[in-house]
């Protein structure tokens, strides 16, 4: 148990710049201890990619002021009830969007409540968290790269080099049914995460990224982490949009 804590956060996303569109979207919500943070990335290279990542976060917006006005779930209850959302959202996006054409997202949610956190993702966006001096990644990529029938085939060198390296096996929204990671953990005191589509991690050495995250100390050090994040995925030509939410407990 970490007793009463205070969430901070820092959000930013922007297009890069090689594209006029951007795709992604987030949003955070806070009230005294509970926090829910979304993610979502639109489909590159397909249709209205912009339209399913944006209902994703309306969807989560709705439901936020809703459980506002209830009392307060459990936390194994709040995590069922995200769970649910999201299988929700796919199903709506898929009848609104999917006629003849591909249309989803990717996305990630960190729930945050009481003494507890849970992960949820869908695609290749990601989360990871620092605590006590170390980093981690907390959710697994749905691509190709990462399938059993891939690994169990190719070598690391083949799989790098392979037409279908990166190639997204699902998003919400495409599918009639999804298969939603989630990871649950106690929170502990100082914990930091890091929400982030594949416009940055892609343009960011990993072990540099996981480096900066462990220097998140305070608010300050909060921000000015993000900012260099986007400075880094500039400097490197920012062929993505990147959209990245920072989150620290104390």
């Amino acid at each position: 148990m970490i007793g009463k804590k205070e969430i901070l956060y820092y959000a930013k996303t922007d297009r890069g710049l090689c594209h006029n569109m951007n795709q992604d979207a987030a949003a955070a919500f806070v009230q005294e201890d509970l926090g829910l943070f979304v993610l979502s990335d639109g489909m590159g290279g397909h249709s209205r990619g912009e339209l399913a990542s944006s209902w994703i976060v309306k969807g989560f917006d709705a439901y936020w002021e809703k459980l506002l006005t209830v009392q307060l779930p459990d936390f194994q209850d709040l995590v069922a009830q995200i769970r649910q959302q999201l299988c929700l959202m796919n199903s709506q996006i898929r009848e609104c969007y999917n006629r003849g054409q591909i249309c989803g997202a990717t996305a990630v949610v960190l729930l945050i409540s009481g003494s507890c956190y849970a992960v949820f993702s869908v695609g290749d966006s990601r989360i990871y968290t620092c605590v006590g001096g170390r980093s981690s990644i907390l959710t697994v990529d749905d691509v190709w790269d990462t399938q059993p029938a891939t690994v169990s085939v190719f070598t690391r060198e083949q799989i790098a080099t392979h037409g279908n390296h990166g190639k997204l096996v699902q998003a919400v929204g495409t599918q009639p049914q999804l298969n939603i990671h989630i990871r649950t953990d106690k929170l502990r005191r100082g914990q930091v995460f890091l929400l982030c589509s594949d416009g940055l991690f892609k343009f960011c050495d990993e072990e540099w990224l996981e480096k900066k995250l462990r220097s998140v100390t305070n608010e300050s050090s909060l921000r000015q982490t993000l900012d260099t994040y986007f400075e880094e995925v500039y400097r490197r030509g920012a062929g993505d949009n990147v959209t990245a939410v920072l989150v620290k407990v104390r």
